[in-house]
């Protein structure tokens, strides 16, 4: 690997509030969080977890409510993009939207890494690549892991009609 060209890091938690066990060898977490590049999405329902500090895997799971543009800077800023194979990097997107997220990082292993996720759109305005054509008033889920994503009966408005999408992409 190329040493002068960083990975991204994870996203920062950030104004943690919550309750920090330490259980058997490990730790778990609960409460609530911003992350870095997103002050303005609260992340709630936030667990963390390392089972064995003597071999560390962090498993992260939280669900995030607020502007859909600040989501994808957090995305495409941290080492979440990579994992996606930068799918979303060129996105453009407004509104507000809901976004649930299960990572699992083996600390020993980075590029074992795992991403679940879902993003729920709630009337969202969204371009995934430029010189698409525009999405208006998007409802629906678009499901997402390391390996590609999918979507299934989103609904949008483009192009002066109706616009039903279902399909995905493979990484």
């Amino acid at each position: 690997s190329n040493p002068s060209r960083k990975q991204p890091d994870w996203p920062a938690l950030e104004q943690l509030e919550g309750e920090l066990v330490l259980v058997r060898g490990g730790l778990q977490f609960k409460g609530k969080s911003h992350l870095s590049h997103a002050p303005n999405v609260l992340w709630q329902k936030l667990e963390v977890s390392v089972p064995a500090l003597s071999e560390p895997v962090v498993r992260v799971s939280s669900e995030g409510h607020g502007p859909l543009p600040d989501m994808l800077a957090s995305v495409n800023r941290s080492a979440l993009s990579p994992l996606m194979d930068g799918a979303l990097s060129q996105a453009q997107a407004s509104g507000e939207a809901t976004l649930t997220l299960a990572l699992t990082v083996p600390v020993n292993q980075p590029e074992k890494s795992s991403v679940q996720g879902q993003l729920q759109f709630n009337d969202n305005e969204l371009q995934v690549l430029p010189g698409t054509p525009l999405l208006s008033r998007v409802k629906g889920q678009l499901r997402f892991d390391d390996v590609g994503f999918q979507v299934k009966d989103l609904k949008a408005k483009s192009l002066g009609g109706d616009v039903s999408l279902q399909g995905g992409l493979s990484f």
